[in-house]
């Protein structure tokens, strides 16, 4: 980010110094290659121990991709909702960790290849919930209106799931806070179920914000496969780098995801 600051001329130079001195030190700022990698704390994706360390299922190949490419760059602790203004405005280099493909996100940006993939999606609900079993589609979900779905606003959960949300228009409850809390809003009963990645699920739930045995996970004979992340970046990367990285990345699951 470029800062300025109050620079005042010895007045033997005037005004047109501090000019000088001013586009000399935009010049400097601008020419810095660094990349922003946007990022917040969701285990078991991106989990920071105690001393700051980074690490989790798509923080470990993302941090092997831009080390083995040598590309400048910079981890950045950035909220969802501000990761996809950033990459949208396109002002500066930044990266996005973990995010699903959507037709609207590949207009704001440039996606690389996969980062990581989710096993098939399960619904989240509290334990002693009867109405929620497995072995439904989810149209039939959907179709049982004495339930209320818990979504993130502005978040996609594969075009499988939204558009079987879109078609079935189950009622639905929507925040803004992230899926710790949403678990919270279930534990409470202010609504029945969210949709999760089971890995991300179990993570979350065994956290010691919750008893064990409160939740159970409920799976779907309609379910797909599960979702890819990937890293969505701002159209200001350019595309020698976005091919860099999918190099990187493509060796990593080659080498050190068959280890």
């Amino acid at each position: 980010m470029l800062m300025i600051k109050h620079i005042h001329a010895p007045p033997f130079l005037g005004a047109a110094w501090a000019v000088v001195l001013i586009a000399c030190m935009a010049t400097v700022s601008f020419a810095h290659d660094e990349i922003l990698i946007l990022y917040n704390e969701r285990s078991p994706y991106v989990v920071v121990d105690p001393g700051g360390k980074l690490s989790g299922l798509t923080v470990d190949p993302v941090r092997y991709a831009f080390e083995k490419s040598g590309l400048e760059h910079r981890w950045e602790l950035t909220p969802s909702k501000r990761q996809l203004g950033l990459i949208e405005s396109s002002e500066i280099k930044a990266c996005a960790v973990g995010w699903f493909k959507n037709p609207e996100r590949e207009k704001i940006g440039k996606y690389t290849h996969e980062v990581y993939k989710d096993n098939s999606t399960v619904a989240v609900t509290k334990a002693n919930n009867d109405r929620m079993v497995s072995g439904k589609t989810l149209d039939a979900l959907f179709a049982d209106k004495s339930l209320t779905l818990l979504t993130k606003g502005g978040f996609s959960y594969g075009p499988f799931i939204d558009g079987k949300i879109a078609a079935g228009a189950p009622v639905r409850m929507e925040t803004v806070t992230e899926n710790m809390n949403m678990l919270k809003f279930i534990q409470a009963g202010r609504a029945d179920y969210m949709f999760m990645a089971p890995e991300e699920a179990d993570a979350l739930i065994a956290t010691k914000a919750f008893k064990p045995g409160a939740f159970k996970l409920v799976t779907f004979s309609d379910m797909p496969e599960g979702e890819s992340r990937y890293l969505l970046c701002s159209h200001m990367v350019p595309d020698a780098d976005i091919e860099r990285l999918n190099t990187s990345l493509q060796e990593y699951r080659d080498k050190i995801c068959k280890r």
